[in-house]
C-alpha cells in the first residue's frame, strides 16, 4: 500500500469520531420514546464505529510504510509521539466498537445504561482521535513532512519499502566479511 494514502484515510475515523456520540445521544432520545425505533437507531452507531475501525486499521498500515520511508530523513521523536497517541487512539476505538455490538444483548433499562457508557467511550476515543490528529499535523506542518517525503520520493524508497528481508541481510553478510577480510564459505548440507 502506498504511504502516501495516509492522509485520506486518518481523516475519515476523526470526522467520524464527532458524529458517533451525537448519533448516541439521538438514539438515546428515541430510545426513551420508542424502544423498537431507537433499537433500529443503533445500526447507525455500529456503522461508522465500524468504518472508524476500518479506516483506522489502514491509516495505521500506511503510516508505518510512511515512517519507515521518513525514518532517515526527519527526526524520528514526532512521529513517534504521534504513533504513540494513534495506538491509544485505535485501542479504544476497537474497544468501544466491539461494545457497541453488543448493546442488544441486554434488557431495557440495562440497554440504556450500556449506551451511556459507548457514548463515554466515544467522547473519550474523540478526544484521543483529536490528540492523535494533532500531533500528526505537527509531523506534517512543524516538521515538515511532505517534504521530506518528497526527497524519498526522489531517492527511490518508496519502491524498496517493505523489501528490507532476505537480500538486505545478505549484502550486510557480504559487507561485514567484506570489511573484515574472510570470505564466507558455505558448507554443503549433508
Amino acid at each position: 500500500m502506498n504511504p502516501l494514502l495516509h492522509a485520506f484515510f486518518v481523516h475519515f475515523p476523526i470526522a467520524l469520531g464527532f458524529l458517533v456520540p451525537l448519533l448516541i445521544l439521538w438514539t438515546m432520545v428515541q430510545f426513551k420514546r420508542n424502544e423498537a425505533t431507537a433499537n433500529t437507531l443503533w445500526v447507525t452507531v455500529v456503522l461508522p464505529l465500524t468504518m472508524m475501525t476500518v479506516f483506522t486499521v489502514l491509516g495505521i498500515m500506511v503510516g508505518d510504510l510512511a515512517h519507515e520511508a521518513l525514518e532517515k530523513y526527519m527526526d524520528e521523536k514526532p512521529i513517534k509521539t504521534h504513533e504513540e497517541f494513534a495506538e491509544i487512539f485505535a485501542m479504544l476505538l476497537y474497544i468501544t466498537t466491539g461494545l457497541s455490538f453488543f448493546v442488544f444483548l441486554f434488557k431495557a433499562k440495562r440497554r440504556f445504561q450500556f449506551m451511556v457508557i459507548v457514548l463515554a467511550l466515544s467522547v473519550v476515543t474523540l478526544g484521543l482521535g483529536m490528540a492523535t490528529g494533532k500531533t500528526g499535523g505537527d509531523v506534517v506542518h512543524e516538521h515538515d513532512a511532505p517534504h521530506f517525503m518528497l526527497q524519498a520520493i526522489k531517492d527511490g524508497v518508496l519502491e524498496k519499502l517493505g523489501k528490507h528481508s532476505h537480500e538486505e541481510a545478505e549484502e550486510e553478510t557480504k559487507e561485514n566479511s567484506e570489511d573484515t577480510g574472510n570470505v564466507e564459505t558455505k558448507t554443503p548440507a549433508p
